[in-house]
């Protein structure tokens, strides 16, 4: 697999996108380099929004899902995915909870879990993971924008089980406080 390829995505402007292009590559780079060995089997990626994170890691698992509520972000996931000519990404319209539990109804057993939540976090969704998914996904790499929702999340997926294997920041805006905390959990 090419760690290096390049995708390119279009979007509009109602649907999110990060801005600072050099340090979302460096989340693609992180993401990629703390996936390990995930391959050949599904993928989620929750929150998933335009594909910024599904069509990277569609190089390295069997599957991937995509999850996200905005109507107009999964229209445009699913177009740079065939753009891309992705061919092994699906996604869902769905609330990331909503998501999860869907999946679950359906039997399906993810090994690997990418997400990147809005600041108020993702309480509901680990605490889900916590209770239903906990046999089977591995690994998960939690990108956070909020120290303080990050550790309560964090403090959730240690309660089930799940380590802290390694945390990176990016300065997503350089001479402003903010940072992505870009963490990898392992069980």
């Amino acid at each position: 697999h090419s760690r290096k390829r390049l995708f390119h995505y279009q979007l509009s402007p109602a649907a999110f996108s990060q801005v600072n292009y050099s340090q979302n590559s460096r989340i693609i780079d992180l993401v990629l380099d703390n996936s390990g060995e995930t391959s050949n089997s599904l993928a989620l990626d929750l929150y998933c929004g335009i594909g910024n994170l599904t069509l990277p890691i569609s190089l390295k698992n069997d599957s991937v899902i995509g999850i996200e509520t905005g109507t107009v972000a999964v229209k445009w996931a699913i177009r740079n995915a065939r753009e891309n000519g992705i061919k092994n990404c699906s996604f869902l319209q769905l609330d990331a909870l909503e998501g999860l539990q869907y999946l679950r109804k359906k039997g399906m057993q993810p090994a690997f879990l990418v997400l990147d939540p809005p600041r108020s976090g993702a309480r509901d969704v680990f605490l889900e993971i916590s209770r239903s998914y906990r046999d089977f996904i591995k690994k998960i790499i939690y990108i956070s924008c909020h120290p303080a929702t990050f550790s309560r999340d964090v403090g959730i997926l240690a309660g089930a089980g799940f380590q802290l294997e390694r945390i990176s920041l990016v300065d997503m805006f350089p001479h402003s406080y903010h940072t992505e905390i870009v963490a990898s959990l392992l069980i």
